[in-house]
């Protein structure tokens, strides 16, 4: 699956034969446990059986001297005494069960097996619990009916409802924004001009951020909340300096050259003085750096992208927005 590091099993443990001594038993027999452990390890031994050579043809020979099962442990001999053979069973039960029980892992109140999915540092998670929810079906049609499976624990469902929040506070914003233009302004129609710059500059910034490689997460959201209220500023400039020269009797495609020429230096000068203050902080060290790095270089890109937007579509609905107020005015 793309974008997944590791997969950390817990509570999942390999079987083994495990031996319970009788001690009863053992002393009726006179044996003590390290007799049991020389002799368990005496046979536990594993050796090349060599090959024979024919003159065309090389036979490997194997030995297959694995215990298989309980029946085949319990009848290894331990000792004999008197004529008398003792095997393993005769002093101990053999079970197969878990090969240790340290640690072990619980869902629901009883025993489990839990897998955590760790994700690459640059994977998107949501991405990835996507997939993962996608494969759980096909996973669980393979598994013995007396397994069950769950999913106990999902961190991307905070981070949805963290980028949802955002989202709902991106819009509030705008209409925030909105409202204190109209306020300002008071006239509708000229509103529309930093309006329109607001989902131009988030589109021109979602460009930045496909050229620099930077997913839609908290920071960046984060940044575009931020930025709603800076874009609209180059453009309220421009329109009130385009307005202005209206008033004084310019028709409106000149007052929007002349008004835009004035400006320009001043509305240049201040989107580099924002994008110079947020820029350096992606420059940073360490986890500071590596934290506001996309917040730092979304937040200067949304100022770029709306300087450029407030010098050349601005003035152009400046002097369409002001011919159509003219003629309102005329009738």
């Amino acid at each position: 699956m793309n974008g997944v590091s590791k997969v950390d099993l817990y509570g999942g443990m390999k079987y083994a034969l495990r031996v319970w001594l009788d001690p009863a038993k053992m002393a009726a027999y006179n044996l003590m446990a390290t007799d049991v452990m020389g002799v368990l390890n005496a046979n536990n031994y594993q050796s090349a059986t060599g090959q024979a050579t024919g003159e065309f043809v090389v036979y490997n020979g194997t030995a297959d001297t694995q215990v298989t099962n309980t029946d085949e442990l319990e009848r290894l001999v331990v000792s004999t005494q008197d004529g008398q053979v003792i095997r393993l069973g005769d002093i101990a039960k053999v079970t197969l069960e878990k090969s240790h029980d340290v640690y072990r892992a619980s869902a629901n109140g009883q025993e489990a097996v839990v897998a955590a999915i760790n994700a690459a540092p640059s994977a998107n998670p949501i991405n990835i619990a996507a997939d993962v929810y996608k494969l759980l079906p096909e996973l669980e049609r393979n598994l013995p009916s007396n397994i069950k499976m769950n999913i106990m624990y999902d961190s991307t469902i905070a981070i949805n409802e963290s980028i949802h929040e955002v989202i709902k506070t991106i819009a509030e914003a705008a209409i925030i924004v909105l409202v204190v233009i109209t306020l300002f302004l008071g006239s509708f129609r000229a509103v529309i001009i930093p309006i329109v710059t607001i989902p131009l500059s988030l589109i021109g910034v979602a460009m930045v951020m496909q050229t620099f490689g930077f997913s839609w997460n908290l920071m960046t959201l984060l940044a575009m909340v931020l930025a709603i209220g800076l874009v609209v500023d180059d453009a309220i400039v421009v329109l009130e300096n385009v307005d202005r020269h209206i008033k004084e009797g310019e028709s409106p495609f000149r007052a929007a050259i002349i008004g835009t020429r004035e400006i320009a230096v001043p509305v240049i000068a201040m989107t580099l003085t924002l994008g110079a203050v947020y820029a350096p902080i992606a420059m940073m060290g360490g986890i500071t750096g590596s934290l506001f790095k996309e917040f730092a270089l979304t937040l200067a890109g949304s100022v770029f992208v709306s300087g450029i937007i407030a010098l050349t579509l601005s003035p152009m609905m400046c002097s369409k927005n002001a011919q159509g107020q003219r003629k309102a005015k005329q009738v």
